[in-house]
């Protein structure tokens, strides 16, 4: 990262620290090279960076652990982390944005991933483009870029947690997948499971690390963003399919869950 773009990103973070808007772009850059087993850091970073790797290997130390990524991986450093972001190799590349994401980023974001979306991995480019080059409607840009960015990543069943571990929380877990059009409450779960309704808040909190209410509106919103993306329907067939009361709730929940709301779907991201 060049010194005049280090100076003007501190400065903004120093003026912005304490805000939270989602999906901006702080600061991008493509294609830098890295030298020969550079380091940066110690450093801790007020918003999200996304490095995408295109060649080498590189080090993420963390206070209690270090996490290794090589060409064509994404990793990710969420921010308030104190780190060291180190080159291993005598050389590499890679691209990186700086950012601000919705706050439920940490839990649905992996910390390296492997990327294979090509379009994903463009977006840095055209993210870093937009970044430097004056012009009429830059922020909008920006803003469009990151959008689509944020969709993918959010998109793609490689990036969210695939290992779900074993319990009673997981088979009401999985109960509530597989009624997510119908109404389910606590009390449901309760007379379906033979447990008391305080006890599922607490298995589902140490076990999966949410409410019941929060998975069933995560696995909502993830049903819905597939039905608008493959079949285009309407926001409101995609509320009443997915068992929203109506569509306003089903729009807020969705925002809340993603960051941008369930309009755009169709403007970023084909059918598959």
């Amino acid at each position: 990262m060049d010194k005049p773009l280090i100076i003007m990103y501190e400065r903004k973070m120093k003026k912005n620290r304490t805000e939270s808007r989602p999906l901006r772009v702080n600061i991008a850059n493509h294609w830098l090279t890295a030298k020969p087993f550079e380091v940066w850091g110690p450093r801790t970073l007020p918003d999200t960076e996304l490095i995408f790797i295109h060649s080498g290997t590189f080090a993420l130390e963390l206070p209690r652990q270090t996490v290794q990524a090589g060409k064509g991986q994404l990793l990710v450093i969420f921010p308030g982390e104190r780190h060291c972001f180190r080159n291993l190799e005598e050389s590499g590349r890679i691209s990186c944005i700086h950012c601000d994401l919705p706050e439920t980023a940490a839990s649905v974001v992996l910390r390296v991933r492997p990327v294979e979306d090509i379009d994903l991995i463009d977006g840095f480019r055209r993210c870093a483009e937009a970044f430097i080059r004056p012009a009429p409607w830059r922020k909008e840009l920006l803003d469009a870029i990151m959008t689509e960015i944020w969709i993918r990543l959010q998109s793609y069943k490689p990036l969210t947690e695939s290992v779900r571990p074993a319990g009673r929380a997981e088979e009401m877990a999985q109960y509530i997948r597989d009624h997510l059009d119908k109404p389910v409450t606590r009390n449901i779960l309760a007379q379906k499971f033979h447990i008391s309704p305080q006890h599922i808040n607490y298995l589902f909190q140490t076990e999966l690390g949410t409410t019941p209410t929060g998975l069933l509106h995560r696995e909502r919103a993830k049903k819905a963003f597939l039905l608008i993306q493959n079949e285009r329907i309407s926001i409101k067939e995609a509320a009443h399919r997915t068992g929203f009361c109506d569509p306003y709730h089903f729009s807020k929940v969705f925002k809340k869950i993603y960051g941008f709301s369930p309009g755009r779907i169709t403007r970023f991201f084909k059918p598959q």
